[in-house]
């Protein structure tokens, strides 16, 4: 069980790594900036940040890494959305769906980190999740 869970964290995090590749490479033409290119990105690492509180471990942020700068990729929190689906203790396999929207989306050189907001459940029992980039205009999965 536990690596079935690890397994589906490590691909839930490798899908909103696809998810903010794609993101950082829509633009409009008013929002493109003379600096910024997503040709040859390529995502180099992925941290997702917990704490772990009196109700249990909860995500702070995901960061990640690309091989170049993509300072002025035109992303904004309101960009990315999560979907996902968690069990709970003695659940037996049940699961339920949650979502959570981010409530900071910064680029700093080569790095986005994304901050969920209010994430609802404990992280522990998520069992996959799915991050969506509204400027893809579709879902990743």
């Amino acid at each position: 069980m536990c690596f079935n869970r690890k397994f589906l964290i490590i691909v839930g995090s490798l899908v909103i790594a696809a998810a903010c590749i794609g993101c950082a490479g829509e633009k409009t033409s008013d929002e493109k900036s003379p600096e910024y290119s997503d040709e040859g990105t390529e995502l180099e690492n992925l941290t997702v940040y917990t704490s772990v509180r009196s109700t249990g471990q909860y995500p702070e942020s995901f960061v990640l890494t690309y091989n170049k700068s993509i300072e002025g990729a035109p992303l904004s929190p309101d960009d990315f959305h999560l979907e996902g689906n968690a069990s709970y203790w003695g659940s037996n396999g049940s699961k339920r769906s949650f979502t959570s929207d981010f409530e900071s989306a910064e680029v700093k050189d080569n790095t986005l980190t994304l901050v969920p907001d209010e994430f609802p459940e404990k992280y522990f029992y998520v069992e996959d999740f799915v991050v969506d980039c509204a400027s893809d205009r579709g879902k990743v999965t």
